[in-house]
C-alpha cells in the first residue's frame, strides 16, 4: 500500500471513529457491520480475507463483478464513511478495480446494502491486486479492510 493511501485510509478511519462516537450517542443502540460476497453464494468476508476475481482478458470475458453486501445486524444505524467515496480501493493495483456505484451513507438496523466491485482486463498476463476499504460507525469492528485479487490475461485489445 503507498504511503497516499495509508494517509487516505487513516483520515477515513478517524473521522468515522468520531462519528460512531457521536452517532451512538444519539442512537441510543450499537451498530453492527457485516460483510458478504455474494457472488461466491454469500460467504462472509472478514478483515484481511481475500477475495479471487478470477481471470479477465480482452478476448473475454474482459470484466468479472463481485457484489458485496453490507448488512447492518445491530440495534442502531450503521454509518459508512462520513464524506466522501464510502468504500475505497487502495493497493498495489488499485486502478484496474472499481465501484461503478457507491452505496448509501446509512444502513438502519436489520438493514442492508449491495455494492459491485469490478475487476477490468486490459492484458497485461499479471495478477492484480488491490485492497478495499469500508469504514463504519461499529464500535466493534470499524473498519473491514480485505483483498481482491484477480488475472489479467492477456489476448487481443
Amino acid at each position: 500500500m503507498t504511503r497516499a493511501a495509508v494517509r487516505i485510509f487513516a483520515a477515513l478511519f478517524t473521522t468515522v471513529a468520531l462519528f460512531s462516537a457521536c452517532s451512538q450517542l444519539a442512537n441510543g443502540g450499537t451498530p453492527k457491520i457485516a460483510l458478504y460476497d455474494v457472488t461466491s453464494g454469500k460467504l462472509q468476508v472478514n478483515p484481511g480475507d481475500t477475495v479471487d476475481f478470477g481471470t479477465v482478458s480482452p478476448s473475454g470475458p474482459t470484466t468479472s463483478t463481485h457484489t458485496f453486501s453490507v448488512e447492518n445486524t445491530g440495534t442502531a444505524d450503521l454509518s459508512l464513511a462520513a464524506s466522501g467515496n464510502k468504500i475505497v480501493i487502495a493497493g498495489s493495483n488499485p486502478s484496474y478495480f472499481t465501484i461503478p456505484t457507491q452505496p448509501p451513507q446509512s444502513i438502519p438496523a436489520g438493514g442492508s446494502i449491495s455494492f459491485d466491485v469490478v475487476l477490468t482486463a486490459v492484458g497485461t498476463n499479471q495478477t492484480k491486486n488491490a485492497t478495499i476499504g469500508i469504514s463504519s460507525n461499529d464500535p466493534a469492528l470499524g473498519d473491514i479492510s480485505y483483498n481482491a485479487t484477480g488475472y489479467d490475461g492477456g489476448g487481443v485489445l
